[in-house]
């Protein structure tokens, strides 16, 4: 519930701001912290590792390889153009939200 409601208020401000030349996005991450609350126990590294299966290239992203060059886009003014989106960094899985 929270996700969609970071997805609303994003899409909301970017119909307000964009006139005013502010851009507004969301993104949308897949972590390990998403998967299970308690890593560590023994269910939580069987789920983790049905859940590392389940998304196509086999991992969990990572914040400095995967999430921090989509976030420098996004706040570089390459993305001027780019207004109330949800970026899915999510390495091919289906359902992120």
């Amino acid at each position: 519930m929270a996700k969609a409601a970071i997805i609303s208020l994003s899409r909301m401000a970017s119909h307000d701001l964009g006139p005013y030349g502010i851009t507004t996005n969301c993104f949308l991450p897949v972590s390990q912290s998403d998967a299970f609350s308690d890593p560590d126990s023994p269910g939580g590294k069987k789920y983790l590792a049905m859940m590392e299966q389940a998304i196509p290239i086999h991992r969990f992203g990572t914040a400095y390889e995967d999430v921090s060059p989509t976030l420098a886009y996004l706040a570089s003014e390459l993305s001027g153009y780019v207004n109330g989106q949800c970026i899915s960094i999510c390495g091919g899985c289906f359902n992120p939200v």
